[in-house]
């Protein structure tokens, strides 16, 4: 009798058959596709308002593994399924193992959608200007014609502003004003001051002097184009 028993499990659980396919699949996937209903960007702040946002990320990841464990599967049943024997391909569970592929395919969408939205949400993020804000407004002192005016110059009538100054060896420099006298438009002088001898040099015997020089002379250049607007026509 005990071997008659255990050669009828050998067959098939007891005389019953073997699971085809699709029966191994739909037992293997069941409440696969009601884990993503009502996923939406929404229902993932709504899980991250309640217990933050590692609750939302945490939960979008684990239904990634479940997508993963169902593609597994169904590329397994794809693998075993078999149309020779139509009728069996007509029994539910068929059907619905063939459906699979749709319903696989409408879950990773939604969780796709449902991450996208809710990674990129700004809400509760300071609205952002595309515009530039406006610089304020230059002072310039009173009584005077332009900004950073020390009124050195006032008894001559005209005043005076250094923008830049460029350093040279042995003390040689190349000042840089923004100069106004009274009743003239305004310009910007740029001289060379040698106490020493007639010629201006900057000898450069490293990269760090090198690049401290140029970055000298970039700042220049962009404290002339500053100084430029108060020039006749600089604001148009």
């Amino acid at each position: 009798m005990t071997e008659t028993l255990t050669t009828a499990a050998a067959q098939g659980n007891l005389g019953r058959p073997a699971p085809s396919p699709a029966e191994l699949y739909v037992k293997a996937t069941a409440g696969y596709a009601a884990r993503f209903e009502g996923l939406t960007g929404d229902a993932l702040r709504a899980m991250e308002t309640e217990g933050g946002p590692d609750l939302a990320d945490i939960h979008a990841r684990s239904l990634m593994s479940v997508l993963a464990d169902w593609k597994h599967h169904l590329d397994r049943f794809e693998a075993d399924a078999t149309t020779a024997d139509e009728k069996a391909m007509q029994a539910p569970a068929s059907r619905a193992a063939n459906a699979g592929m749709d319903a696989y395919l409408k879950a990773r969408d939604a969780v796709h959608a449902a991450y996208v939205d809710w990674s990129f949400d700004l809400t509760g993020y300071p609205d952002l200007d595309d515009e530039e804000t406006p610089a304020p407004p230059v002072a310039i002192p009173t009584g005077c014609r332009i900004p950073a005016c020390d009124g050195s110059w006032h008894d001559d009538a005209m005043c005076t502003a250094e923008i830049a100054e460029v350093l040279f060896d042995e003390g040689s420099s190349l000042p840089i004003e923004l100069a106004a006298p009274d009743g003239k438009p305004a310009t910007i002088v740029a001289f060379a001051f040698d106490p020493v001898a007639m010629n201006i040099r900057a000898e450069l015997g490293d990269q760090a002097a090198a690049r401290a020089f140029a970055k000298a002379l970039r700042d220049a250049a962009d404290a002339i184009d500053d100084a430029a607007a108060y020039l006749p026509g600089g604001a148009s």
